[in-house]
């Protein structure tokens, strides 16, 4: 790909001041002619034309029946008069308007490659002669056709920079009549190698410099949004880890749920002890922001009543995998807890068992829980459902 705004590199020999000979690779520079596209927005149009030549080649390879390899070989900046200057006459030229962008372009065909093209789209061979005349009203319409298919395919190419619509404002034969810009202005010239068959031609997309600078600016902004949104989301990242271990989270700790029907509901009176089928050797269920995460024993602290984190079992485990759920310890704390803890070690619940009388060993009696002293390892005895008060678990 040409660099805009040089010449051809040569090669110089300068002496350092050591007197050693060293090649260095040096670019004539024309001040008339100053650089307006950078390397960024060079790379960037290159991509640009390498997808609309894959889009090309696709649709005239389908529609032809041949094989139509199509590829660019350069974009480069030119005056306006160093591009159509050297187009014969006649030529086929289509004029073309990309909304929203101001001003027009220009597809370049040569004449053998349009003669070629209509000849197979009327089911000739192809390969042959074709005749030195401008197309004719009937050729130029079988072209257009396909062109307005090929052209629109811009659409997609342009994705990268901003959406945009092309189509075909005129058709021209004779390179005089296409005066787009003035003469000495820029342009940003795309040359494909168009292949159809055995034949190859160079075909050309050319755009006025004015044209394509409110789109080269709309992707300088989108790649600096896209860095700044890259930036806010890594800040907000940061953000989130940082607060996360300090938010606070409700923890319960829950008996088997009982079914019941709604007869039976109705006809719960006061001091009815509704069984909860929760055998006394079995674990409680801790529930981390009504997540089930751990299992875990009743005990005592103290004055304090108090459960203990145990290590999950098989069926609780398979119970969250079922569900989706974090599975065991690590996944709801992030952190390992020791799989037994000593009875002098047994931590304290976050609550003051209640004064007075306690109901029998086998009755447990409800209290409020609240989450933020609770240690890491120690859960305190949570509230049950309010039909489950002063209930007997067998």
């Amino acid at each position: 790909m040409s660099m805009p705004g040089t010449a051809d590199v040569s090669t110089v020999i300068e002496v350092d001041r050591t007197g050693t000979p060293r090649e260095r690779k040096v670019a004539p520079y024309d001040f008339r002619r100053p650089n307006k596209v950078s390397r960024d927005h060079v790379r960037a149009l290159q991509l640009v034309h390498e997808t609309f030549a894959r889009q090309f080649s696709t649709i005239l390879s389908s529609t032809l029946r041949t094989l139509a390899p199509i590829q660019v070989t350069s974009i480069e900046q030119r005056t306006y008069d160093e591009y159509i200057s050297p187009m014969s006459n006649p030529t086929y030229l289509a004029i073309l308007e990309v909304e929203p962008l101001p001003g027009q372009g220009i597809f370049h065909l040569p004449l053998a490659a349009a003669m070629e093209i209509v000849e197979r789209l009327l089911g000739g061979p192809g390969g042959g002669e074709h005749p030195q005349r401008p197309l004719t009203e009937i050729e130029i319409g079988l072209l257009r056709g396909l062109l307005d298919r090929i052209l629109r395919e811009l659409t997609y190419a342009f994705e990268s920079f901003m959406d945009v619509e092309t189509r075909i404002a005129s058709q021209e034969s004779n390179p005089q009549f296409a005066q787009v810009v003035g003469l000495s202005d820029m342009v940003v010239v795309a040359t494909y190698a168009v292949g159809i068959g055995e034949a190859s031609w160079e075909a050309t997309l050319c755009f006025p410099f004015q044209m394509l600078q409110p789109a080269l600016e709309a992707f300088t902004e989108s790649k600096k949004s896209a860095a700044s949104d890259v930036a806010e989301r890594q800040r907000h990242q940061s953000l989130l880890h940082d607060h996360l271990h300090d938010a606070p989270v409700d923890v319960a700790v829950h008996f088997n749920t009982v079914r019941l029907s709604g007869s039976e509901i109705v006809g719960l009176r006061t001091g009815d002890i509704l069984p909860l089928r929760h055998r006394v050797d079995a674990p409680l269920t801790i529930a981390v922001g009504g997540v089930p995460c751990f299992s875990a024993t009743p005990g005592k602290q103290g004055r304090r009543l108090a459960a203990m984190v145990l290590p999950p079992t098989e069926d609780l485990a398979a119970e969250q995998a079922a569900a989706g759920q974090p599975v065991g310890i690590e996944a709801a704390v992030g952190t390992a807890l020791p799989s037994a803890f000593p009875a002098s070690t047994f931590p304290a619940a976050a609550f003051e068992a209640p004064s007075g009388p306690t109901g029998p060993a086998d009755t447990v009696s409800t209290h409020a829980v609240s989450t933020h002293a609770v240690p890491t390892h120690a859960v305190p005895t949570p509230a049950v459902p309010t039909h489950h008060e002063d209930q007997t678990h067998e």
